[in-house]
């Protein structure tokens, strides 16, 4: 091969990769572009003078862009009970007009949801942490956008909440509670 057929071979093959380039980028920008929403789930104790006991389930979304988006709900999703199964999921009530009432809720939509989200917001919905509470015994915790996206915690986050929750109030009679919050989810 001489020269001039080198450079028609790079000059192909720099059209191949701008070509390629271009069509990422129209898909990743106009086509593609959906908001990510990093979530946390834990299980935290406020300090000081707060008027209830001070243990408080939490579920934070933050909203890491490309662009704002609208929070609809918090969810849960439930392990299967037979292996062939889906996963059953749930709709969470979260605690409206917290702190000032630590036991009150609207249904699903309290807790201030639907809420939308700039790029780097954050917003917290808060559950009740007791020795009934079924939320540290679901497989996961998070959310649901108007894409109809669910975002969910990490299973790390889940196995660290489990954990507390064992500590704080054992293990008996979590098996009862789990059937009765799924049964519950799923009639609702």
């Amino acid at each position: 091969m001489n020269t001039a057929d080198w450079a028609l071979a790079v000059s192909f093959g720099s059209m191949l990769i701008a070509a390629a380039a271009f069509i990422w980028n129209v898909w990743a920008k106009f086509i593609l572009p959906k908001p990510k929403l990093d979530v946390s789930f834990n299980a935290m104790k406020a300090l000081g003078n707060v008027g209830f006991d001070g243990n408080i389930f939490v579920l934070a979304t933050t909203n890491v862009g490309p662009f704002s988006s609208t929070i609809k709900m918090a969810v849960v999703r439930m392990q299967p009970k037979r292996f062939w199964q889906r996963h059953r999921t749930g709709v969470l009530n979260p605690l409206h007009n917290f702190p000032l009432q630590t036991n009150f809720t609207l249904g699903p939509f309290s807790g201030g949801l639907p809420k939308q989200l700039g790029i780097g917001e954050e917003f917290s919905l808060y559950f009740p942490y007791n020795a009934e509470s079924e939320l540290a015994e679901v497989e996961r915790v998070g959310v649901l956008d108007t894409f109809g996206r669910s975002h969910w915690c990490s299973t790390k986050q889940m196995r660290h909440v489990k954990e507390r929750f064992g500590k704080d109030f054992g293990e008996t009679g979590l098996s009862t509670r789990t059937d009765s919050f799924v049964k519950y989810c799923l009639e609702n």
